[in-house]
């Protein structure tokens, strides 16, 4: 089993965790994405009504027929008015009620919404993790969620192409757990570029609820307790990395950053 207490830190760093209860319930059971679109809704939009967000996809599946097609269910959306969002940089893109309300989104909020609505009408629908820009498979079928089309043979290979990398690497399913570690990597990327340091922490907090022994997120912590100029913390967060690093090359590596790093000795009062 793992462990997924918070480590001890050695800094005095005591930021609340609103929804830590919330996240560890999901993180013992990530079955469904909009399950945890929705708590990255309540994280951006405290007021969120989760009860509303269901019924509003509800209603939307019921638009779609019967026996819907994966262009009945793209239709239905289009219909209703939802396409991306233009100032894409915005954090409330990110979250689930908003998007529903004012039909604008990025390609990941707007995935869970395209996959709450097909798998209301008994449709397999999952995401796909692709570099960038994330996709949804329909049935067989892959679906840009931010234009709300189908894509064809040829327009994924070129997009597949593109990235340089193998099909099998950036076409690969998204577990619930994998849509909402990445809509927290956006939170983070767009806290860090605001240089709200304490924000993107606290978004890295939640993260190592959910995936406490990712060597990526402790190495993000790093670079963040660097920015915020806490050096003991960066070489904590080192440590937390390199002990969770997969392989020995990375290990060796994270190794060799702490062993260039020297934290200054605290001033005794």
């Amino acid at each position: 089993m793992r462990d997924q207490r918070r480590p001890q830190l050695s800094y005095h760093y005591t930021m609340p965790l609103r929804l830590e209860a919330e996240f560890r319930a999901f993180a013992a059971k990530p079955t469904d994405p909009v399950d945890g679109a929705l708590l990255i809704s309540s994280l951006i939009h405290p007021t969120t009504d989760i009860a509303w967000c269901r019924a509003e996809l509800a209603r939307l599946a019921v638009h779609c027929g019967n026996s819907p097609r994966t262009s009945d269910v793209l239709q239905t959306l289009r219909i209703a008015g939802f396409s991306g969002a233009q100032d894409y940089y915005n954090r409330e893109n990110s979250a689930l009620e908003l998007v529903l309300r004012r039909q604008r989104g990025i390609p990941i909020s707007l995935a869970t919404v395209v996959i709450g609505v097909a798998r209301q009408r008994g449709m397999q629908a999952n995401g796909i993790n692709f570099p960038n820009h994330f996709l949804v498979q329909i049935n067989d079928q892959v679906v840009d969620p931010f234009t709300l089309e189908m894509l064809d043979a040829d327009a994924l290979n070129q997009r597949v192409q593109a990235t340089g990398l193998h099909s099998a690497q950036v076409l690969r399913p998204a577990s619930a757990l994998d849509i909402v570690s990445r809509m927290l990597n956006n939170l983070r990327a767009l806290a860090t570029q605001q240089r709200d340091f304490q924000h993107a922490l606290e978004l890295t907090d939640y993260q190592m609820l959910l995936t406490p022994n990712s060597y990526l997120v402790h190495l993000a912590r790093a670079e963040l307790w660097h920015a915020s100029e806490v050096p003991a913390m960066v070489r904590e967060a080192l440590q937390l990395a390199r002990d969770s690093a997969p392989s020995a090359a990375l290990k060796a590596e994270i190794e060799a950053s702490l062993s260039s790093f020297h934290a200054p000795r605290p001033t005794l009062h």
